[in-house]
């Protein structure tokens, strides 16, 4: 009986080490393994075309030309990739992997903007959906709404959210954006020093007085009105000016 536990143990002791060797084998035959191909996926849901895929490739070599060329899969650090590739202002999200064939692959999301900074004295900015400032792009031209400002550097801190007056800003920004008649009626709005607002319609020639940046629900109903039952019946060019900025007033001019 003894005879036969030695020679079981054998066995499993044989099969044990054939199994250590095969990982360790097969962990280096990894190791030496080079990319087989790079695939990128970059995401235009909306259309956007800030960034391509050679961009991509810079991003990636950003400290070493030959990166790729010169890494196998086992020292590859796609967390490293990730974050070189996020470090564009256009890039909203990365991520990277390797498939079973040894393809690396790079999906990018691009950031949206959905207003642009306009600064006749200056340098222009986008502003993202998440309120990030952006710069312009000599690539793509997005078509959103402009943002004029009297005093940039008020607003100007890396995020909208950043200050008070952005926050508020961003907020009626977004209200626009996600409404599809503001978003077509909207062309511009202008920031004075005080932080009051003018609104620029696309169709109408009224400038919309609204006042600081905020009951913004409350001032976008008040100018539904004036557009559904007041022009109507007054004419589209009865008026110059219609403000926001009283209580439950609309002041026609």
């Amino acid at each position: 009986m003894w005879k036969g536990r030695l020679v079981k143990l054998i066995i499993w002791c044989v099969l044990g080490f054939v199994m250590v060797v095969s990982i360790a084998f097969s962990g280096k035959r990894h190791g030496d393994r080079e990319i087989n191909d790079l695939i990128i996926n970059i995401d235009n849901q909306y259309q956007n075309h800030f960034i391509d895929a050679e961009d991509v490739k810079g991003l990636i070599n950003a400290e070493d030309e030959n990166y790729l060329l010169a890494t196998d899969l086992a020292a590859l650090d796609l967390k490293l990739l990730e974050t070189r590739i996020m470090s564009n202002k256009f890039v909203a999200d990365a991520e990277a992997y390797l498939d079973h064939r040894g393809n690396l692959i790079v999906t990018v999301e691009q950031s949206r903007p959905i207003a642009r900074i306009f600064d006749p004295s200056g340098q222009d900015f986008y502003i993202d959906e998440e309120g990030d400032i952006l710069p312009v792009s000599e690539r793509y031209t997005a078509r959103v709404m402009l943002i004029e400002l009297e005093d940039p550097t008020s607003l100007l801190k890396g995020n909208l959210n950043n200050t008070e007056l952005g926050a508020r800003l961003f907020e009626l920004i977004q209200t626009i954006d996600e409404d599809e008649f503001w978003k077509a009626q909207i062309a511009q709005i202008y920031v004075k020093k005080n932080a009051e607002l003018q609104l620029f319609p696309q169709v109408t020639k009224q400038v919309v007085e609204f006042g600081l940046p905020d009951q913004i629900d409350q001032k976008l109903r008040k100018l539904m009105v004036f557009y559904k039952e007041i022009l109507p019946v007054k004419g589209w060019n009865k008026y110059n000016t219609v403000s926001l900025k009283f209580e439950n007033q609309i002041v026609c001019e």
